[in-house]
C-alpha cells in the first residue's frame, strides 16, 4: 500500500534555514569588512596605544548596535533606539543633558548600523571636547521626514546640536572621527553631512534619502 506523505512544510523549514544561513554569512563579511577598513584606517600616525584605545571603543559600539539589532531580529532599528544606545554612557541620573525630538523613524539593518557608528562618533567627541565633557553641557538631537519638492523624493534630517559645553576650538584639526561622519553618510547612506563648530558648540546637520535606508514599517520603540 502506497503512503502520500506531505513535505510542504518539511522543504519549507529547509528553505528557511538556508535563507537565514545566506543572511548571516552576509552579515558576517560586512561587519568583518567594515573591521578590516577601520583597522587600516585608524592606524596611520597613532602609536600603538592609542590605536588600541581608539580600536576597542569603536568596537565596542558596533557591539551596542548590533545587540539592539539581534534583539530585533536584525529587521532594523528606530532612529530614537540608536540615538538611545550611542548616547546611553554619557546620560546623566535625569537624562537631563540629553533631549531627543522626533517621530519614530524605522532604519534598515543596513544603515542603522552606519548611524549607530556615526552617533558614536559624535557623542564621544562631546564627551572629549563638547558639551557632554562639562556638567552644564547638553545635546539635542531632532529629526523629521521631509520633501523638497511635492513630488520630491522622502529625505530624513537629523540636527546634532550641543550647548552649554566648553569654547569651541576652531582651529582643531578634523580628526578620524569627522572624516569617518563625512565617507559613512555620503557613502553608506547616499546623503550628506554638514558640520560646523560654531562658537557656542558644535552643530552636524545629516540629511539622507528613505528609499534603501528606512523600513517602511518601523520597528516598535524601545
Amino acid at each position: 500500500m502506497a503512503a502520500i506523505v506531505d513535505i510542504s512544510r518539511l522543504k519549507q523549514a529547509e528553505d528557511q534555514q538556508q535563507l537565514l544561513l545566506s543572511e548571516l554569512q552576509h552579515r558576517v563579511k560586512n561587519i568583518l569588512a567594515t573591521i578590516s577598513s577601520l583597522a587600516t584606517r585608524m592606524s596611520r600616525g597613532r602609536t600603538v596605544e592609542e590605536f588600541n584605545s581608539a580600536f576597542l571603543s569603536r568596537l565596542r559600539a558596533m557591539s551596542r548596535t548590533h545587540d539592539l539589532l539581534a534583539s530585533g531580529s536584525w529587521s532594523g532599528a528606530s532612529l530614537r533606539s540608536l540615538l538611545e544606545v550611542a548616547l546611553e554612557p554619557y546620560a546623566t541620573a535625569d537624562q537631563g543633558n540629553l533631549v531627543l525630538n522626533g517621530s519614530e523613524v524605522g532604519m534598515g539593518a543596513s544603515a542603522a548600523t552606519t548611524l549607530g557608528m556615526i552617533f558614536h562618533e559624535l557623542a564621544t567627541n562631546a564627551s572629549k571636547y563638547g558639551a557632554l565633557s562639562t556638567a552644564a553641557g547638553r545635546v539635542e538631537v531632532s529629526w523629521e521626514m521631509f520633501a523638497d519638492e511635492p513630488a520630491g523624493p522622502q529625505l530624513v534630517r537629523l540636527t546634532w546640536i550641543e550647548r552649554g559645553g566648553p569654547p569651541v576650538d576652531a582651529s582643531r584639526q578634523a580628526g578620524f572621527g569627522t572624516s569617518f561622519i563625512t565617507r559613512g553618510v555620503e557613502y553608506e547612506l547616499a546623503g550628506k553631512s554638514v558640520l560646523e563648530r560654531a562658537p557656542e558648540g558644535l552643530r552636524c546637520v545629516i540629511t539622507f534619502p528613505v528609499v534603501g535606508n528606512v523600513e517602511q514599517t518601523p520597528p516598535e520603540r524601545r
